[in-house]
């Protein structure tokens, strides 16, 4: 079973993500990994792979980023309980919002595909609204309530192209992080 916490920057999933790690130690998490590992690759923020590569090739290497989820590529993970921070959703609305061209017809056919594929794996989507809690910064993004916004927006276009259905959509009610852990672990009963 595979969940994906997705929502616009600053609505507390990294927040309720590592709260769940500390309750339930023995399922599997993931984050948007290439933002992780800048320091990694020898740059000191993501912003410098993304003014080198473009918008499109960043996104499209975090989308890539998903194929630990994929139990064809990562057999390690069958039968296991998995929650991600962003997935597939969050990355294909970033490319939307941020990417410099209004169509770069390879980079979106391929965005496309792989944010299919990858939300194909995907049982439920848990969708942090916006304005259920103050805006906090990611330290990527800017910590901009009209940005924010307008992710919001582009996450719901995300999940008609990648042709998310809505019934493995689920709204997040709750307001408090403990509240919100214990929705999220409703939903894996």
């Amino acid at each position: 079973m595979t969940i994906a916490l997705c929502g616009s920057l600053g609505t507390g999933k990294s927040t309720v993500l590592e709260e769940m790690q500390e309750i339930r130690p023995d399922w599997v998490y993931f984050k948007e990994n290439v933002r992780h590992q800048t320091k990694v690759f020898g740059y000191k923020n993501p912003w410098e792979i993304e003014k080198l590569a473009s918008p499109e090739a960043f996104e499209l290497m975090n989308m890539n980023s998903f194929s630990v989820i994929d139990p064809e590529m990562n057999p390690l993970i069958k039968d296991k309980k998995i929650f991600i921070d962003g997935g597939p959703a969050n990355i294909f609305a970033y490319y939307l919002l941020d990417r410099k061209t209004p169509v770069n017809r390879g980079a979106e056919e391929v965005m496309t595909r792989m944010g299919t594929h990858y939300a194909g794996l995907i049982k439920t989507f848990v969708y942090f609204p916006i304005g259920a809690i103050p805006l906090v910064g990611d330290g990527m993004r800017p910590d901009d309530p009209k940005y924010q916004k307008r992710l919001d927006q582009a996450i719901e276009e995300t999940f008609k192209r990648l042709k998310i259905p809505t019934k493995r959509i689920h709204l997040l009610r709750a307001i408090s992080i403990e509240d919100r852990v214990k929705e999220i672990m409703q939903l894996v009963r």
